[in-house]
Parts: structure tokens; sequence; C-alpha cells
């Protein structure tokens, strides 16, 4: 029986490369109950759970694990993956320090480590845990991009410019570096050059709706409308999620005089992001610039039954309505529901 668990092991493999995670879970687990010290199921159960969104099962499993094998590194990393999945960040910190303290090399918990000092916004320590890995293993672009990362939230662009740099040296298609070269540079009003770098990160990666959305603000910036335009466009042909992209089109389009796609575009975000106040503000807000005052009070009428307390953005984007008795009246008569 003492290949049993091999056997597990491989089948566990075979489902989950099936993308049966369900079934894989299953045969992992046997294995390790036949032999507890298989680090290969202890680490493949980690991708099942998470394939799964069985995070708490996770972090109960090796919690129970670790009790009987307290010094198996892999199960401290994938207890400290599990805490992650699920955003404790303070608790995935913990284990990763004991999967390093037994395993001083073990350069992936120092990396898994460092991301989670970063999701706390602790840019400096997470540098300085990102740098470790360099002791036990070549640098990996990767690892630069993300201490990139930490020094553009730190708003050190030059340091961030060196590491996005360094990782973009290291793999030549890291679209994400380039991009991050485009934006800090944006950051620092290099427009010119930003676009540069923003239009590689298109090359290596045509169908990231958030690429064309960098592009998009920074051809606004400088003043090509069309340019803006048609990347905002192709934002929300890919499929972007939020409502935002329909704001900033919108204004866009405003800001060039197109009122009426400007109107056309704040109604096909208003189908797509049925509940979203921001959208019925900026029509109502649009409409009544148009001289349309009655459509304008209905769709401020609906955007303050959704969230009256963002009503402050249509009159930051419109202050003379502040002087309107209709417009102050209603959202008066909205403040005493709240």
């Amino acid at each position: 029986s003492e290949f049993k668990d091999e056997v597990y092991v491989a089948i566990g493999i075979e489902f989950l490369n099936s993308e049966k995670a369900n079934d894989a879970l299953y045969y992992l687990k046997k294995a390790i109950q036949f032999n507890s010290k298989n680090d290969v199921a202890l680490n493949e159960l980690s991708l099942c759970f998470e394939m799964t969104g069985r995070s708490e099962e996770a972090i109960t499993f090796y919690e129970t694990y670790i009790e009987e094998h307290p010094y198996n590194h892999f199960a401290w990393f994938n207890l400290g993956i599990s805490y992650n999945r699920l955003n404790l960040f303070e608790k995935a910190i913990d284990a990763y320090d004991y999967a390093i303290a037994i395993k001083e090399d073990f350069s992936s918990a120092y990396f898994n480590k460092a991301n989670s000092l970063a999701q706390l916004d602790r840019y400096i320590d997470a540098i300085e845990v990102y740098k470790e890995t360099f002791k036990h293993e070549e640098p990996d672009a990767s690892t630069y991009y993300y201490i990139g990362e930490c020094y553009e939230n730190l708003t050190q662009y030059e340091d961030a410019l060196v590491n996005y740099n360094r990782a973009i040296k290291l793999d030549p298609a890291y679209a994400d570096a380039w991009l991050g070269l485009g934006i800090v540079l944006d950051y620092q009003n290099r427009m010119t050059e930003s676009i540069h770098y923003i239009k590689k990160a298109l090359e290596i990666n045509p169908n990231m709706a958030e690429y064309w959305y960098v592009f998009g603000e920074v051809q606004h910036k400088l003043g090509f409308l069309e340019e803006a335009a048609a990347a905002y466009q192709r934002v929300i042909e890919i499929g972007y999620d939020d409502f935002d992209i329909y704001i900033d089109y919108a204004k866009l389009l405003y800001d060039g005089g197109y009122y009426k796609d400007c109107e056309k575009i704040l109604a096909e975000g208003m189908l797509k992001f049925t509940e979203t106040p921001e959208l019925y503000y900026r029509m109502s807000g649009l409409q009544m610039e148009l001289g349309r005052k009655k459509e304008g009070m209905t769709f401020l009428e609906h955007a303050l039954e959704l969230d009256y307390n963002k009503h402050t953005e249509l009159l930051e984007y419109l202050p003379v309505l502040e002087n309107d008795p209709l417009v102050m009246g209603l959202i008066h008569s909205f403040k005493n529901k709240e």
C-alpha cells in the first residue's frame, strides 16, 4: 500500500487537468490519508480548494494538518494562501512567517508575504520582503514588477520606473510592466512618452480593457479626442465591467461639444448599470444644460432615490444648479427622507 498515495495523486491531478476539482479533491485527500508526507498532494489540494471556492474548508484542513505536522513548510504556506483568498492578510503573513522560519530559502513564501504586505498598504515592508526573494532564487520579472508597483503607490516614481524597466529587461512581453511605465510617466506629465509605452502594452495584449482605458485617458489629456473616443469605445466593446467608463466617455464627448453622443453613451450606461446613481445625476445635469428642465428633474428624482448623498457630485459638476429653486427644492425634499 506504500505506493497507493502516488496512484491517488496521479488520479487527482488527472481530474484537476479536466477541471473536475471536486473529484480531484477527493483523491488528493485520500493520498494524504495514506501518506501524510505527500507534499505534491498537499500543494495540489490548495488549487482544488481555490477552484471550488472552499477557502474556509482549506483553512480548517491545513490547520488540522499542522497540528499533526507542525514543521511542514508547505502546509503553512498553503494555509497562508487560504487566508489570503479571504483577505485575511495579517493571518496570511503569520502563516508565511512560519513557513520561512522552517525553510529559510523558501522564496515563494517571501513573495506571497510581500504581496500580503502590499495588500495592507505596507509598501516599504513589502519592498524589503520582495528583495529577500533575490537571495534565494534568480530575480524574476514579476517580482520587479510588484516592487515597481509598491514604489508607484509610494509616489517614488523614479524607483518605480527603474523596477518596471528591470521587469521588461527580464521579460520583454510583460505587458503590465509596459503599462506601469506609461502610467508613471503620465503622473510625471511626460504624456508623449507615456503614450509610447501604453501602445507597447496594447501591442502585446490588445484585448485588455484596462489598457485601452488608460490609453484613452492620456489621449484625452493630450487633446486627441477622436483617439480617446475610439479607445473608450474599445473598452466598452471588450466588456469592461464598471460604470465609470460611461462617465469618462460621456465627459469626453461633452468636452468636445458632442451632446447627442454624450446623451447616447449615458443612456447606454444606464441600460447596462440600471441602478447606478452617478449615471442618473450626469444625465440629469446634461438634460438641464440642454434646456430640458422637465427631463432633467425626472432623472434627478430617480438619482436621489438611488443615493441622495451623491447629489453633491451633480452640484460640483454644475454649480449653477445651486441657485435653482426647483432643483434645490427637490434635493431638500429627499434630505428629510434619509
